[in-house]
């Protein structure tokens, strides 16, 4: 159920691509005030689906029980999340918050990127 000005509304089953190429999935989704985006037992990541295997876990992602989208104050919020890689879990964060996909900039903790190199392999690049 959604209003007609999509402010406020409810659904389940939900996948959303942003303009900046962010990608949430969950099982349910409520949409308050226009500006809060709460995802129930959702997935985030930065990384494009497979083209090949759509169904085939990102490079990273974040699992979480909880996640909660502020449009308002340009955050993304996880609770009770794991960090994977390759579809591996690598650390679990009971809370944490990054800058939504909107942000170009921001202070504070600043998230590693995965570099690929013929040479070399998979490593992380630290910003």
């Amino acid at each position: 159920d959604i209003t007609d000005d999509f402010a406020d509304g409810f659904v389940n089953a939900l996948r959303v691509e942003t303009i900046d190429k962010a990608y949430f999935a969950a099982e349910s989704a409520e949409r308050m005030g226009g500006v809060l985006t709460t995802f129930h037992n959702g997935v985030y990541t930065a990384c494009e689906p497979c083209e090949d295997k759509p169904d085939k876990a990102p490079t990273w992602r974040v699992k979480a029980k909880k996640i909660i989208w502020n449009g308002e104050k340009k955050t993304v919020r996880f609770e009770n999340a794991n960090f994977e890689f390759f579809g591996f879990p690598l650390a679990y964060l009971p809370a944490f918050e990054i800058a939504d996909p909107t942000v170009k900039r921001k202070s504070g903790f600043l998230i590693p990127g995965i570099v690929f190199n013929d040479d070399l392999g998979v490593g992380v690049k630290i910003p």
